[in-house]
């Protein structure tokens, strides 16, 4: 299973995780309109970009602006490795 945070959104069935406050694309303070999106199966090369972008605040997600900028690059190999290889 992935590691958290990954898990608590992207759940190990790669369904849409549950609807996060202010959600990646949310409308508000408390808007989860949106829910994490499927990760599982991806290619790790793009995961690896989305990290980067959001680390770098050039894909907005409070969330995951945050969660990214704290991995290494060796982390965010790491984590998109094991997400990639879930189908």
């Amino acid at each position: 299973a992935p590691t958290p945070p990954c898990a608590h959104c992207h759940d190990s069935r790669g369904r849409f995780g549950p609807p996060m406050m202010g959600g990646m694309m949310g409308t508000g303070m408390m808007g989860g309109a949106a829910s994490a999106p499927n990760l599982y199966g991806q290619h790790a090369r793009y995961i690896v970009g989305q990290l980067q972008q959001f680390a770098r605040g050039q894909r907005p997600s409070w969330m995951m602006e945050r969660i990214a900028a704290d991995l290494t690059p060796q982390d965010r190999k790491a984590v998109a490795e094991s997400l990639s290889g879930r189908r």
